[in-house]
């Protein structure tokens, strides 16, 4: 039900009794009078707002309708009889009595690649649990659908239809599998993506006709596999198939376990539930089903009992122990006998002797005079470690170019035309600005719960945003200039505490780097952690703060160090050296160029994607913005939050982008 409009009367702007639908026609800006402006929107059941040429969008948790001209009733808010609409006022859409929705972002996308020339992204960002995923299927669903030419007049095209059809369910089953291998319950989000996802469909050389996609992955959270926070889960695969794999026989084969028995998934302490995980409310056995059916429709049906392999290998990857047996005064490390049999199953599951699997964990082969170099038990649990998050990236990266091979063009010659045309609209959907705290019943007190998963989510949220202002200036320099010839626009700094961060982070990430190899080589790593957080001369001895743009944020270098190291391990081909074994996924896997025994670093390999992959792409893009919102962390409907709203306007770049769009 509608507030009255009495009882949201004391919510308006001070400056005028207006509402805006954009922000930048405000004449009094300010962190209030924005959040004023925006729940009397939201509560009016008005969840978009504009910000000049950016849309604001506030998570609803709830079905809306809209008035459509027309329709004697309301229809849907994402229903096909509101993008034929939009599509129908032919690039019209910010005229007056035009209602702001994230279709006009996708039809703007559209019309400016034909027009322009030019590629063209859609940035969605905001935190878990802000849309951000509805958002970028419904930018996805227009764009295919009027590029197809099914809005071109009252019956549309049939044959754009069906074509449209295939290549949006070939993207919604790429969802699941994504969502399934990629997401994860953390304490804001119970289905928290935890990597970045770049979607691109692929234009002809006019510009006008969709005829493909791509889908690029960024920034896995790789550490995830083998440790959560407390309150955190493990990826949604992996409780989805402990649940509804039923078949007796085939968990006999896997190996498989209860979730509680699992070290990778917390044991006993571990966490299990997640209420709001999937989509419709289905349970963990239903998404799996659905899971299942999504690899079969992309095209890797008799991959099915690899990927099965692959994932109860890793499980049974965590239960391994090992203890030291002194050889010649030399500690050599071997599995307990009390893990024994984890290792028996394991080596099982991947169709290899147990001997030779223990050997690849705890003996070292050097390119030197020295050979085979014996670990010892703390080194061979790290290589343990290294080796299942290696083998589940490896994993995630193989799905992602099969589902890519299904995505392309369905036939020869367009396969062939794909090669001339370099026209595409690319949607990013990547995680938001993150700082996570938890109170201490012991200490009494709040601790930070950042880490090094944060600081590289918060270095990648801080180069977006020197990326959108620089985007922004570029554009409101051309305004400027078009409409008061002669004058240049005068300089403005909106950088510096970004530059700043990204420096201090660098910094960060180069001092981690050299302690991780250091690390590596004396194998101390909670020696090597005190010694990284001393020499940085930070208050406290646990945690060092940097200044974001969005917030103060607080990280906590526990297991910094080990989360750090990602060494390829060197005995993955041995493990998987023939496709019998686990079918010709894992020997895909193998021959992967990542399979390496150079030590690298976590942060050192999310600079490089960042800096070298995503940022240069995004910037030879003509960039719209689309800023989620979460009003509420309960998830009820048309529920604002000022405070949660407050900060994420601030943390989201919004009170700044209103002033420079100003």
């Amino acid at each position: 039900m509608k507030p009255e409009t009495n009882v949201l009367a004391h919510f308006l702007p001070f400056d005028e009794n207006k509402v805006y639908e954009d922000l930048t026609e405000m004449t009094k800006i300010h962190l209030p009078s924005l959040l004023q402006n925006v729940e009397f929107r939201f509560l009016s059941e008005k969840i978009y707002s504009y910000i000049g040429n950016m849309l604001l969008a506030v998570n609803p948790y709830k079905h809306l309708d809209m008035p459509v001209p027309g329709y004697d009733h309301p229809i849907g808010m994402y229903d096909k009889e509101v993008r034929r609409y939009y599509a129908s006022l032919q690039g019209n859409t910010r005229q007056q009595g035009v209602r702001s929705h994230v279709f006009v972002v996708a039809d703007n996308a559209y019309r400016n690649l034909s027009a322009e020339h030019q590629n063209q992204s859609v940035v969605i960002s905001g935190e878990s649990g802000a849309g951000k995923t509805k958002s970028a299927r419904e930018v996805l669903c227009y764009i295919v659908e009027v590029a197809s030419g099914m809005y071109k007049n009252k019956g549309g095209s049939i044959e754009g239809g069906k074509r449209a059809e295939s290549l949006v369910g070939k993207i919604t089953m790429n969802n699941v599998i994504f969502e399934a291998f990629g997401n994860a319950k953390t304490l804001r989000n119970d289905n928290s993506s935890r990597f970045g996802k770049y979607l691109e469909l692929c234009f002809d050389s006019s510009g006008e006709t969709v005829e493909g996609a791509q889908v690029q992955t960024y920034l896995l959270e790789k550490s995830r596999v083998t440790f959560q926070s407390k309150g955190e889960r493990s990826f949604h695969v992996f409780y989805m198939m402990l649940a509804g794999l039923q078949d007796k026989s085939t968990r006999r084969s896997l190996r498989l376990r209860e979730m509680k028995e699992y070290k990778f998934l917390g044991g006993e302490q571990g966490t299990f539930e997640a209420e709001d995980a999937y989509e419709g409310n289905l349970s963990e056995a239903e998404q799996w089903n659905m899971l299942q059916t999504a690899i079969c429709e992309m095209g890797m049906a008799e991959d099915l009992l690899a990927i099965f392999r692959i994932l109860s290998f890793i499980l049974l990857l965590g239960n391994l122990e090992f203890e030291d047996e002194v050889q010649s005064g030399t500690p050599w490390a071997r599995v307990t006998s009390s893990s024994r049999q984890f290792l028996e199953d394991a080596a099982h599951v991947v169709q290899c002797g147990s001997a030779e699997l223990e050997e690849a964990l705890t003996i070292k082969k050097e390119d030197s005079m020295f050979g085979r170099v014996p670990l010892n038990s703390s080194q061979a649990a790290n290589n343990r470690d290294s080796l299942a998050k290696l083998v589940y990236c490896e994993l995630f990266s193989w799905l992602r170019e099969n589902v890519n091979m299904e995505l392309v063009r369905e036939n020869e010659q367009d396969a062939a035309s794909s090669a001339s045309s370099s026209l595409s609209i690319g949607l990013l959907d990547i995680f938001g600005f993150e700082s996570f705290s938890f109170y201490d019943k012991h200490q009494k007190c709040w601790m930070s719960a950042n880490s090094l998963e944060q600081l590289c989510i918060n270095f990648a949220n801080e180069s977006l945003q020197v990326l959108f202002n620089k985007k922004v200036l570029e554009a409101d320099k051309k305004l400027y200039e078009s409409e008061f010839e002669g004058n240049d626009m005068p300089d403005v700094q909106l950088d510096q505490e970004s530059l700043l961060a990204l420096r201090w982070i660098e910094t960060t990430f180069s001092k981690l780097a050299d302690f991780c190899r250091e690390a590596e080589r004396r194998d101390e790593y909670d020696k090597m952690g005190k010694e990284f957080i001393d020499r940085r001369f930070f208050p406290t001895s646990n945690s060092f703060v940097i200044t974001h743009y969005a917030d103060d944020v607080e990280y906590c270098i526990d297991h910094m160090i080990e989360k750090n190291i990602d060494k390829g391990h060197v005995f993955l081909r041995m493990l998987f050296s023939t496709p019998v074994r686990a079918g010709k996924l894992a020997d895909k896997v193998t021959s992967s160029p990542s399979v390496r025994s150079k030590l690298q670093t976590v942060a050192g390999t999310f600079k490089r994607q960042l800096r070298k992959g995503l940022i240069p792409t995004l910037e030879d893009t003509h960039m719209h913005f689309v800023r989620c919102v979460k009003p509420n962390d309960h998830k009820r409907s048309l529920m604002f939050e000022r405070a949660k709203v407050a900060g994420q306007l601030s943390s989201n770049g919004v009170v700044q982008a209103v002033k420079l769009a100003q």
